[in-house]
């Protein structure tokens, strides 16, 4: 009991001793692959040995056959079967030998088996016998049988034996590498662990490394310390950077935390149940909400929530952000305890925890308060008319488009109603802009009150009112609309102490009868509008297919203007524009006229417009640039520049042509081409075109002065009047209309539009150029307000070239200037 009880505990003491020891592991493992060896080399050696010993002792057994050879030819030869005998039995005394058979000829002298033996033709030699007196010839035949079981036994002992001494001899060579990498590795290697063990990364640089064993500065273990003293270093550096990064990280932390508490944009976090984990002040002063009560509050608690949007809704925005990993921007509105509108738009992230899962979101607001209060001020002022409050062109053509677009899903009707005020001119005329507004306000809010709040009510400009009416069944309902509109608008208007008496005349069309496309409906309306004021004013009429005359007529026009210029129809006519300080003639204006065969003297009202819609007008406008260019360079050559600028005219550029096409490179090149002074240019273009969204607008007009030609914008103040687009395009010339000059000297409204444009104008290094002047009190009143140059009957009507040619010719060193279409 007490022996067993001191092997299990010396068997306890070996295992816990040797658990993780180098010197029991590695010598363990050097025992084990010398026994397997061992035992390898051992089987492999067994079965060649056994074989080389069977192989020994079967040559034995052919040496004694060769010993009795003579005396068994003897036998043979004279058939002696005792000798054979005698020769038998001497050979099976033999322990090799368990039987022999002789036979001479067909004769067998004797054939004697050993008892027990089993013949293994393995160990069976056989041998002719040939003649004992060496004729060559073979008198018998001599066959050994060999005792298999006693070879095989000899051959396993023999190889048993030397297996054992290979064995003994590798286990000893096992036990003596053990040995010696037990004193030349083992042993090192431990100690050098107990000096890595005894290592501190934080004492000295000199105590922080490791110093190899004795006699092991040079070999591999030297090499090892080496290189764990880098690795020592190495990790020495990172936990410096480690630290000094620590530090960066709590600096940041803490300039972080100031930023995030000072930021006026509210910043919220929350987990993955949409609970608020973080707020900022910025948070809690916007919303109203501390932030104790805010954190770990769900986002789905109406109790504390204050936007507009529905906390399901914004959660649901939430839980899009946390599944799809995309970032999202959610306006979010309400109102404060002051009871203030606010807007924030809420920038929204998903965050990520180490493994990158999505573990919550970040949500950044930025107050939109006073930015979506000024969208929201330009949008109304882009989409609705300032004086009306209804919409304006560009929001009808939106909203008609989305009517006409619906209809055509559902199939449904569209009714139009084009309205025009009758005597509202006279009204404005004889009472003044105030007055005509105010009157505007008033039919504007009639007309509102004649239709369903799901009807269109919009003014295109000035007098001129549409309404489109969605879903409209019968005509008849279209008819009652229109006449509850004439029976309001017949109604005294009281406005400003007067009372005033108007009328409407009204168009009305319907989508799909009449026209399918928006600018064919609103052109049928407009022509019905007509044929109402045609019919006597103050009714309505519906769009009838005989309307469809004037369009033919407009059709036909069309297709002889494709003709006009090849057929040298047009003509190009000049204005002459003077220099209001000396009265000289200094810039003309080209007009574009229309000489046809049958019509006679057509309008460039009335083809302008269509060379825009079918192209000509890139032609045509190239032509009246050319021959405008031309008339400049006769002009200057009969009045060269001297202590001033060249004559110059103005060519008005369409605003089809302008956007859409290449002119600016050709005219310039002609320019060149024909010697003229690119200054001598001025081309036109109106108002209208700046305010367009074409992105290259900017970029023509600068490559027009960067060509040298001058820029002047055509009826200022009629159009959209937006002063921006004058300081942001190059402009040289603004040109008052001839609606302000008509009445400047008995309006005062027009007086101070005049003067107002001049002195802005001056202000920007613009000059001034006032059309339709045609009395002398409209020039002294122009020229009393700063106008540099005017253009009117007063100082001549437009001419022919030849008739402008000899017109200029009479006068003194002109300046000219030159208009387009």
């Amino acid at each position: 009991m007490n022996k067993t009880f001191m092997l299990q505990r010396m068997w306890v003491w070996f295992r816990q001793w040797g658990r993780g020891s180098l010197v029991i592991d590695s010598t363990f493992r050097v025992l084990m692959v010398g026994a397997l060896l061992a035992a390898l080399f051992a089987m492999g050696s067994m079965a060649f040995i056994r074989d080389q010993e069977t192989k020994r002792l079967m040559a034995h057994v052919d040496a004694l056959l060769s010993t009795v050879e003579s005396s068994v030819s003897v036998a043979c030869f004279t058939g002696d079967a005792t000798l054979a005998g005698d020769i038998s039995r001497g050979l099976l005394t033999n322990k090799l030998v368990a039987g022999v058979r002789i036979s001479a000829g067909k004769a067998v002298l004797t054939d004697r088996l050993r008892e027990g033996t089993i013949k293994d033709e393995r160990f069976v030699v056989t041998r002719p016998i040939p003649s004992p007196f060496g004729a060559g010839d073979m008198v018998g035949e001599v066959t050994l049988v060999a005792d298999g079981e006693f070879i095989r036994a000899q051959a396993m002992s023999y190889s048993q034996i030397s297996a054992i001494f290979l064995v003994m001899e590798l286990l000893a060579v096992s036990i003596a590498v053990a040995l010696v990498m037990l004193h030349t590795v083992v042993r090192p290697i431990r100690e050098f662990s107990r000096r890595v063990h005894d290592v501190d990364i934080n004492a000295s640089k000199v105590d922080a490394y490791v110093i190899p064993p004795e006699g092991n500065e040079k070999n591999e273990i030297g090499r090892l310390a080496a290189d764990f003293n880098i690795m020592i270093g190495n990790v020495r550096d990172l936990l410096a950077a480690e630290h000094a990064m620590q530090e960066e990280i709590a600096t940041r932390e803490r300039r972080f935390r100031t930023l995030v508490e000072n930021s006026p944009d509210i910043i919220a976090r929350y987990d993955r149940d949409f609970r608020r984990v973080f707020v900022n002040p910025a948070y809690a002063h916007e919303t109203g909400t501390p932030i104790e009560r805010a954190l770990q509050r769900p986002v789905e608690d109406d109790t504390i929530w204050r936007p507009h949007m529905s906390c399901e809704e914004y959660q649901a925005r939430l839980r899009h952000v946390m599944l799809t990993g995309k970032p999202d921007h959610v306006l979010l509105e309400w109102h404060r305890d002051d009871g203030r509108l606010v807007s924030h738009e809420m920038y929204i992230v998903a965050e990520y925890d180490g493994n990158g899962q999505v573990e919550g979101t970040l949500a950044i607001g930025r107050d939109m308060t006073e930015r979506l209060a000024v969208e929201r001020l330009l949008q109304r002022q882009a989409s609705y008319d300032a004086l009306t409050g209804l919409l304006n062109r560009r929001m009808f053509g939106e909203r008609l488009r989305e009517e006409i677009a619906h209809a055509e899903r559902t199939g449904t009707a569209i009714g139009v109603l084009f309205i025009d005020l009758d005597r509202f001119k006279e009204v404005n005329d004889t009472l003044g802009h105030e007055v005509g507004d105010l009157l505007l306000v008033d039919a504007a809010r009639r007309l509102t009150h004649c239709v369903r709040e799901s009807d269109i009510v919009a003014r295109l400009g000035g007098d001129e009112f549409i309404v489109v009416v969605p879903n409209a069944v019968e005509a008849k309902h279209l008819a009652r609309i229109a006449g509850e509109i004439i029976q309001r608008m017949e109604q005294p208007f009281h406005v400003d102490g007067n009372t005033c008496y108007i009328s409407a005349s009204i168009g009305i069309t319907c989508f799909p009868e009449d026209a399918t496309q928006q600018e064919t409906l609103l052109s049928c309306a407009d022509q019905a509008m007509y044929a109402a004021k045609e019919q006597g004013r103050n009714g309505f009429s519906f769009f009838t297919r005989e309307m469809q005359t004037q369009s033919q007529n407009r059709l036909h026009l069309a297709n002889d203007l494709r003709e006009a210029l090849a057929n040298n129809q047009l003509q190009v006519w000049f204005q002459p524009i003077a220099e209001v300080a000396t009265g000289e003639v200094v810039k003309a204006e080209a007009l574009l006229r229309w000489v046809h065969p049958d019509r006679g003297m057509v309008s460039p009202a009335q083809f302008v417009p269509i060379a825009e819609e079918n192209g000509c007008i890139h032609d045509i406008g190239n032509w009246v640039f050319q021959r405008s260019a031309l008339m400049a360079k006769q002009w200057s050559d009969l009045f060269p520049s001297v202590g001033g600028d060249a004559p110059s005219i103005s060519v008005n550029l369409s605003p089809r042509q302008f956007t859409r096409g290449d002119f600016s490179d050709h005219w310039a090149a002609y320019i060149n081409e024909i010697g003229l002074q690119t200054e001598s240019i001025v081309v036109e273009i109106t108002e209208g075109l700046l305010l367009s969204d074409a992105s290259d607008i900017l970029g023509k007009l600068e490559n027009l002065r960067a060509a040298g030609m001058q820029v002047a914008l055509d009826d200022f103040g009629t159009g959209y009047s937006a002063m921006a687009y004058l300081k942001k395009f190059p402009i040289d010339y603004l040109k008052i209309d001839r609606s302000f000059v008509r009445d400047i000297d008995a309006d005062a409204n027009d007086r101070a539009i005049a003067e107002a444009i001049v002195a802005m104008a001056h202000k920007l290094g613009i000059k001034v150029v006032a059309e339709g002047v045609e009395t002398e009190a409209q020039r002294d009143i122009l020229a009393s307000v700063g106008c540099e140059y005017l253009q009117g009957y007063l100082y001549a009507k437009p001419m022919p070239e030849d008739e402008f040619l000899a017109y200029v010719s009479h006068r003194a060193a002109p300046r000219v200037k030159v208009a387009s279409l």
